[in-house]
């Protein structure tokens, strides 16, 4: 039996994949690929660091539907980001 991924968007919202995903997930490359995929953070977020930012380049390379949104402000939620990903 197969699982149909219900979603059109993954955001990762000032950050990455979680470590702690729960190992029953499946991450799958090919799932992702036909969706459209963002990371969203701001450029003064204290709790982003240099190994993020690598981590996020990789997965660019992985993804060719990645968009990164940079926007300006630290770790919190930006409205006007938000609206945009909701059209």
């Amino acid at each position: 039996m197969s699982k149909k991924n219900n979603f059109d968007k993954l955001v990762f919202w000032a950050g990455i994949f979680p470590p702690d995903l729960n190992i029953a997930f499946q991450f799958s490359m090919e799932t992702f690929q036909e969706k459209e995929v963002y990371i969203v953070y701001g450029d003064r977020d204290p709790l982003l660091k240099e190994g993020h930012i690598k981590e996020i380049e990789l997965l660019g390379s992985k993804f060719e539907n990645l968009k990164v949104i940079i926007f300006n402000g630290r770790h919190e939620i930006n409205e006007q980001v938000l609206k945009e990903l909701q059209q």
